[in-house]
């Protein structure tokens, strides 16, 4: 699917806010109606453009077949001029939207073998994909996906069971709680990747016909991601800085 902006359209799209659920006081779903036109792959994320050109990048969690709702997943920076913007957002708000969406998430069906490692908000292009994948399951693919997070992060938790339950064999879904201790804090990156190989070991998959994604933290995935190059496996990433 190839979108873009209209010929002899604006240079940016207009997005209508039709919902809001917040899950925290810094955690929130938006749903938009996106403008016509606007088009995007599973797994990409797409870039909210307010007033005085603040511009900031978007997970989305919905799938293509649910356009023209957008789902967007978002997390407060209470020092940030563009969150505190957009928290003020409310049903029948308008917000601009550029035309093109982007990013590296996307489904390689040429591998067998789909294993998704998710921290935080990044779970939303994972999201994305089952819902684009599951909707109609093919036989030819299995996708696992690890989610570490806060609780009130687990918005998606009953969704992703519901699918495991629906489809055993096909979907194999896992949540980790983090701690909020100090020293866990101190320790996240080692004790993520140290997670994350023991359970990809535990899986036992070919490398050959498996790929890895990663989404979310980068102090929390870089490790991940050069200790998954050492040891030779394919896998793609996106990080939250």
């Amino acid at each position: 699917m190839r979108g873009g902006r209209p010929k002899g359209g604006p240079a940016l799209g207009r997005a209508y806010v039709l919902r809001r659920q917040d899950l925290t006081p810094e955690l929130m779903r938006l749903w938009l109606q996106a403008p016509p036109g606007f088009s995007f792959r599973a797994g990409q994320h797409c870039t909210l453009v307010l007033e005085k050109r603040l511009e900031r990048p978007f997970f989305i969690a919905s799938a293509p077949w649910e356009l023209p709702v957008l789902e967007l997943v978002a997390r407060l920076f209470p020092d940030g001029a563009f969150s505190r913007r957009l928290w003020r957002l409310e049903e029948g708000d308008t917000v601009s939207l550029r035309w093109q969406a982007h990013g590296p998430l996307t489904f390689d069906r040429r591998y067998r073998f789909q294993v998704m490692v998710a921290t935080s908000v990044g779970v939303a292009p994972f999201i994305s994909v089952l819902r684009d994948r599951l909707q109609s399951p093919s036989t030819g693919h299995r996708f696992w996906l690890l989610h570490v997070g806060r609780g009130e992060e687990l918005a998606y938790g009953p969704e992703l069971q519901a699918l495991a339950s629906r489809l055993p064999g096909l979907l194999d879904y896992s949540f980790v709680p983090t701690a909020r201790s100090p020293e866990a804090a101190r320790r996240a990156g080692s004790l993520m990747l140290r997670g994350v190989r023991r359970w990809l070991d535990s899986l036992c998959l070919d490398p050959r016909l498996t790929i890895v994604y990663l989404s979310g933290r980068r102090c929390l995935l870089e490790g991940v991601a050069r200790d998954l190059e050492d040891r030779g496996w394919r896998f793609k990433y996106e990080f939250l800085d």
